[in-house]
């Protein structure tokens, strides 16, 4: 059922039985929907489809390895910033 659903989270039907390649379909999803722990649950789970599937979904694990990198960033930044805030206000 998890793999099942990353087909939805990344826009992916299953593999038809003549085709090698997934087709893609346009997931429902909102920027509320994906946060981190989202992001990091389907890079596990695309890893296991590249090791299925093949090479052709690495694009997809590579936005999604970027993308969780960018928010723990972002994250960090933000907390260093709201330290930064509490030091100087002291």
């Amino acid at each position: 059922m998890l793999v099942e659903s990353m087909f939805i989270i990344v826009g992916m039907q299953k593999r038809p039985a003549n085709n090698n390649i997934l087709p893609l379909i346009k997931p429902n999803l909102t920027n509320a929907d994906i946060t981190i722990e989202f992001l990091q649950e389907n890079y596990k789970i695309i890893a296991s489809i590249i090791e299925q599937y093949g090479d052709i979904y690495l694009p997809i694990f590579i936005r999604i390895h970027k993308e969780v990198e960018q928010r723990k960033e972002y994250k960090s930044f933000k907390e260093i910033a709201l330290q930064v805030a509490v030091n100087d206000s002291k």
